[in-house]
């Protein structure tokens, strides 16, 4: 074959290559006579192998865990390893919904002034959202407030312990204990 025909097809195949790549369908290249027609090819797909992500990959992530609420002993705004555990499942169902957000208020019994209790329900918060931050949660996708005792109510000793506590609330549209 000479070169300027050899040319010729080399670049009908490239163009028609770029064409089939946008969903046309590729010419047949004429021939010289006594030829084959030429009819260009546009390759196979690469096989994907990054891992996804989306809307799929969110619904492959885990579940919230169904406990929402971390509780605390009198006065206190100290973790132990069960309740880690807990925020860690949490911070592993937020770092896999990255566009999830939730929202983390501590709670006080009525026992105590007023100012104790709401800073003691603000550390309480912020301990939880510590622990979520290191098993890396962005602190900007994390409301965290303490409201003191102001939700306590009229409840008596009894219910103490469970005024003691930290909710976390999801604000993608996804409220834990509405499933």
């Amino acid at each position: 074959m000479s070169q300027p025909v050899v040319a010729v097809l080399a670049l009908a195949a490239v163009a028609a290559a770029g064409c089939a790549a946008r969903g046309h369908h590729a010419p047949s290249v004429p021939a010289p006579a006594g030829e084959p027609p030429v009819t260009a090819r546009a390759p196979e797909p690469l096989a994907r192998t990054e891992p996804e992500s989306g809307p799929a990959a969110a619904q492959a992530a885990p579940e919230p865990p169904a406990t929402s609420t971390v509780h605390f002993a009198p006065g206190s705004a100290e973790l132990d390893a069960e309740q880690r555990a807990l925020l860690a499942r949490h911070a592993e169902y937020l770092v896999a919904h990255p566009h999830a957000m939730v929202a983390v208020t501590g709670h006080a019994d009525p026992r105590g002034s007023a100012a104790a209790n709401l800073e003691l329900s603000r550390r309480r918060a912020e301990a939880v959202a510590a622990v979520l931050r290191e098993h890396g949660v962005e602190a900007g996708r994390l409301i965290v407030d303490g409201l003191g005792e102001a939700t306590a109510g009229e409840a008596g000793a009894g219910q103490w312990a469970q005024q003691r506590r930290v909710d976390l609330e999801y604000l993608d549209g996804y409220r834990l204990g509405e499933r």
